[in-house]
């Protein structure tokens, strides 16, 4: 968490949410000008635990300032990120391990769930990807399966 936050300490904003014990466990930066959020889940040891991106609106608003973002710096390890279509999830990641109907604040969406527990302990072991309108609105990567 440490080294997250300095990447993301000229976010446009950022909150901190605690858990019914009192303890922060999660931290959500937010992009008001590209409509994007990155909301991320983490341990007592501040090892993060999920990493949520998500685009939070069908339309994002103007550009409100010159240059890059933080939300332009949010994107997988394969350069997966919020908007590319689902042909380019499928481009990078292959066929999912299992594809269906969702919901995601009352929209329906499709879901992507790649299961990545035979890399190891030191990668996220779930990606779930979510798709509305052929476009990607929402990259969820967890350490653990959900």
């Amino acid at each position: 968490m440490e080294r997250a936050r300095k990447l993301h300490k000229r976010a446009i904003s950022d909150k901190v949410r605690g858990s019914d014990d009192g303890q922060e466990n999660s931290q959500f930066w937010t992009d008001h000008c590209t409509a994007k959020e990155l909301h991320v889940e983490f341990s007592a040891a501040g090892i993060i635990q999920s990493l949520t991106v998500r685009w939070w609106r069908r339309q994002s608003i103007v550009d409100c300032f010159p240059g890059r973002h933080p939300g332009d710096y949010w994107k997988t390890s394969r350069g997966l990120k919020l908007h590319d279509s689902k042909i380019r999830v499928l481009e990078l990641y292959g066929a999912p391990d299992s594809i269906g109907p969702s919901t995601l604040d009352g929209r329906e969406v499709e879901l992507l769930f790649y299961s990545f527990d035979w890399a190891g302990p030191d990668v996220p072991q779930v990606m779930e990807v979510t798709i509305e309108r052929g476009r990607v609105v929402q990259i969820l990567l967890a350490a653990q399966s959900l």
